[in-house]
């Protein structure tokens, strides 16, 4: 009798105790897919040395200045506005000295570059001081990525400046992040990318849709390699379960699936609530003009305060150029609700009324001649005006 009812009841009582079992179960097949994963796509791209006792280097961009352009730092990030003479803008770093065997790669990460535009990373060295060496950069939707630095011949000695240059239009402001230098090893660049899959990201135009995980060599997103992790596991188990002739318990497979949800999921959010708690830095308790004032283009808005001042009637004529579109569309909306022509060619001066209001943002081969009155621009066109503000990069002028 007694046989008979422990017959009945130990299979009610095995799946039971085999649920505590199945977080472990499921981890270890899912773990071991994502680090085999990632191992080969270091067999398969990197080619320097695999083990190295050189740690990764990060400066942010509260660190750089523009050498050329302009440009200004804000919060922990180097913003660039405008680039300089021969359209070009340089963000320079001075770094304490490191030795350039010891690194293979520069990551830049950056915002808002213009994919037209062209990229490069100088430096210069103790032992070559009067050498400026350069390697192209590669954009990707990460940043800019340094060509691999591993055997080139210019990179050698002891480094002591680095410098990001661009070559093209800045159509809206660019934001450096950040550089970081990646040893020569395999081993620390894997652990740079995961440094990047677990510390949140600082909020950027494509966070809401994505979020971009930092490369080895071009890119190695968290999303493609969990979901390749995910689909070797389930795969490993059931070609277990073949040659071990059991069935695959499905509760597992769950599980994993559930793991990597989840996992995706803790990191988005973990991003959410970082970008919280900066944008509640930036701007919680102030009044809604501190907060304009406290934005990225703090500085247009502060011109613009100066122009609303200075043009009292509302029936006047107000007109805006800047060779930016940014600048343009945002300049326009916060002069609102006045009646604002904006354009980023300069009229002919013939059409120029006395009484116009002139704001010149960020517009190149413009000039004021404070002696004469006197605005110049274009093939030797004049016109009259009387200077009312003048701000680096900025003017408004009124047409005599």
């Amino acid at each position: 009798m007694t046989s008979e009812m422990d017959t009945c009841v130990a299979p009610l009582v095995m799946p039971k105790q085999r649920t505590y079992l199945l977080p472990a179960i499921s981890l270890i097949p899912l773990l071991a897919s994502i680090l085999l994963l990632s191992l080969l796509y270091l067999g398969f791209t990197f080619d320097g040395s695999w083990f190295s006792s050189a740690k990764p280097l990060r400066w942010n961009g509260a660190r750089m200045a523009v050498s050329k352009g302009e440009g200004a730092v804000v919060q922990k990030a180097l913003i660039i506005k405008a680039e300089g003479q021969a359209g070009v803008a340089v963000a320079s770093l001075t770094t304490p000295p490191f030795w350039a065997q010891d690194y293979a790669k520069a990551v830049w990460s950056v915002e808002g570059a213009n994919p037209a535009a062209e990229y490069a990373m100088l430096w210069h060295s103790i032992e070559k001081p009067g050498r400026i060496f350069s390697t192209p950069l590669l954009l990707t939707r990460q940043g800019l990525v340094s060509a691999n630095l591993h055997g080139d011949e210019k990179w050698s000695g002891q480094i002591v400046g680095l410098a990001l240059t661009m070559q093209g239009a800045i159509a809206a402001p660019m934001t450096v992040n950040r550089v970081t230098m990646q040893p020569a090893s395999a081993g620390a660049a894997l652990a740079e990318v995961w440094d990047k899959w677990t510390t949140p990201q600082v909020w950027g135009t494509s966070t809401i849709n994505y979020l971009d995980g930092e490369a080895l060599e071009h890119e190695i997103a968290l999303l493609p390699v969990m979901a390749g992790g995910l689909l070797l596991a389930i795969l490993i188990l059931l070609a277990l379960a073949r040659f071990g002739r059991k069935p695959v318990d499905v509760a597992v497979i769950w599980f994993m699936v559930f793991a990597t949800w989840l996992a995706l999921d803790t990191r988005w959010q973990a991003t959410l609530f970082d970008q919280l708690q900066r944008t509640h830095q930036q701007f919680a308790g102030k009044s809604s003009q501190d907060k304009q004032l406290a934005n990225f283009d703090g500085e247009l808005f502060q011109f613009i305060l100066q122009v609303r001042q200075k043009i009292p009637l509302a029936s006047a004529r107000v007109m805006l150029f800047s060779d930016d579109p940014y600048l343009r569309g945002r300049g326009t909306y916060h002069l609102y609700p006045m009646n604002v022509l904006s354009s980023g060619h300069m009229l002919p001066a013939a059409q120029f009324k006395p009484g116009d209001y002139l704001a010149l943002v960020a517009k190149k081969d413009m000039a004021y001649d404070p002696g004469q009155q006197t605005l110049l621009w274009g093939n030797g066109q004049t016109l009259r005006a009387e200077l009312l503000i003048s701000s680096p990069g900025n003017l408004l002028v009124k047409v005599l």
